[in-house]
């Protein structure tokens, strides 16, 4: 029988808990955001941005998850990508009136799903290795930029299955 110390159990008990605890994070997604921040020196942001943040977004008819100043930027928390490039236009030209001499950079960013208004989010989905996971690959079926002929397609891979 295969017996080993109490104490190379405990190292590997604990070695395991801490790799799951290391990776407990990737189980929330990112959430697109826009990020303002100052594009001068001698600008600085303050809390008194944030209303008219809120209020230019307002304005365009987009309802952030979450805005907030964290010291040195404005982070808005936005539920797509497409509402994350509407809020960049929109900022951008409701807080630089002169484009060619822009007081605050809009930049698009990434934030973590993990913590909304200090409620914790529920973790992404996860794909496995399935079929999924090919799907959201471009060009995933092998078609090297030919169109799909639908029917006649029998690879496994493909993202259109064979009828």
């Amino acid at each position: 029988m295969n017996r080993y110390a109490w104490w190379k159990y405990a190292i590997l008990a604990v070695s395991l808990l801490l790799g799951l605890l290391y990776a407990v994070p990737n189980l929330y997604g990112e959430a697109p955001a826009v990020q303002v921040s100052s594009g001068k020196a001698t600008l600085k942001i303050d809390a008194t941005l944030l209303p008219r943040v809120n209020e230019a977004l307002a304005k365009a008819g987009l309802k952030p998850d979450s805005a907030q100043f964290d010291g040195q930027s404005i982070k808005v928390r936005l539920q797509t990508t497409d509402q994350q490039k509407l809020a960049k236009d929109t900022l951008t030209a409701a807080l630089n009136p002169d484009p060619s001499n822009p007081s605050y950079i809009v930049a698009l960013n990434l934030l973590q799903h993990a913590a909304v208004d200090g409620q914790l989010a529920r973790p992404a989905h996860v794909p496995g290795p399935g079929l999924a996971r090919w799907r959201a690959l471009p060009d995933a079926g092998g078609h090297e930029g030919r169109p799909h002929e639908e029917g006649r397609c029998r690879r496994w891979r493909c993202a259109h299955p064979a009828a």
